[in-house]
């Protein structure tokens, strides 16, 4: 899965370069906490399969999601908060990256669970 989260990384960094293509400087920042669930999984990974030489196993796994999850859900808030000023766009905002934050944490630590 640290491949995938590569893949998603890349995607999440054209919509970053388009938002600021597009002059939407605040959406470019709005979309940077995306990147920490993934990127904690694939460097996580990373580490304890190549540098610690560790097995994974679920345990191992799912700490680095849940806290990068926490740190991401914390800061997607504090943005929503401070930065959208229109009610219906930082509950869209909110949503939106949550739920995506919350569906790739769960499928990722899935994916160690169902031994896929």
């Amino acid at each position: 899965m640290a491949i995938e989260c590569g893949v998603i990384m890349l995607l999440l960094l054209f919509i970053v370069g388009a938002f600021i293509r597009s002059k939407r400087k605040m959406w470019a920042l709005a979309t940077l906490p995306l990147f920490l669930v993934p990127s904690a999984h694939a460097i996580s990974i990373f580490v304890m399969t190549i540098v610690l030489k560790l097995e994974v196993t679920l345990a191992l796994a799912a700490i680095p999601i849940i806290i990068a999850l926490v740190i991401s859900c914390t800061w997607i808030g504090f943005f929503g908060a401070i930065s959208l000023h229109k009610k219906k766009s930082r509950i869209s905002y909110l949503a939106i990256t949550v739920g995506f934050s919350v569906i790739l944490s769960l499928i990722l630590i899935s994916s160690y669970y169902f031994g896929v």
